[in-house]
C-alpha cells in the first residue's frame, strides 16, 4: 500500500468517525436537553428545601427561646407563690398574745372609737 491509499483510508475513517459522532449527537439532543432540564429543576427545588429548612431551624430556634423564657417565667411565679404561702403559714401559725384592754402596740383599746380607728382631724 503506498501513502496516497493509507491518506484516503485515514481521511475515509476520520469523515465516517465525525458523521457517527454529529448522528449520535443529534439523535441524543433531545434527550441530553430533557436532562439538562431536569438537573436545572433538581437543583432549584434543592435550593428551596434548603431555604425551607433553614427556615425551619430559625422558627424552631425562636420557639426554643419563647419556651425556656415561659419556663423562666412560671418557675418565677411557682417560686413567688411558695414564698407568700411559706409567709402566710409563718404568719397564721405566729401566736400573738393581747392583754385584756390593749393591743400589741400597747395603747389602750378604750381611747380608740368603736371603729377602731384614731381619729386623724386637727382639734
Amino acid at each position: 500500500m503506498d501513502t496516497m491509499q493509507l491518506m484516503i483510508i485515514g481521511g475515509a475513517g476520520l469523515l465516517l468517525t465525525a458523521i457517527g459522532v454529529w448522528a449520535g449527537r443529534w439523535s441524543l439532543a433531545p434527550r441530553e436537553a430533557e436532562l439538562r432540564q431536569r438537573i436545572a429543576r433538581l437543583e432549584k427545588a434543592r435550593q428551596t428545601a434548603q431555604e425551607h429548612s433553614l427556615q425551619a431551624r430559625r422558627q424552631i430556634e425562636i420557639l426554643q427561646k419563647e419556651i425556656s423564657l415561659h419556663q423562666k417565667a412560671r418557675a418565677d411565679a411557682l417560686s413567688a407563690r411558695k414564698r407568700a404561702r411559706d409567709l402566710n403559714d409563718a404568719l397564721d401559725a405566729e401566736q400573738t398574745v393581747v392583754l385584756p384592754g390593749r393591743t400589741n402596740d400597747g395603747f389602750s383599746l378604750s381611747r380608740l372609737p368603736p371603729s377602731g380607728f384614731a381619729d386623724t382631724r386637727p382639734a
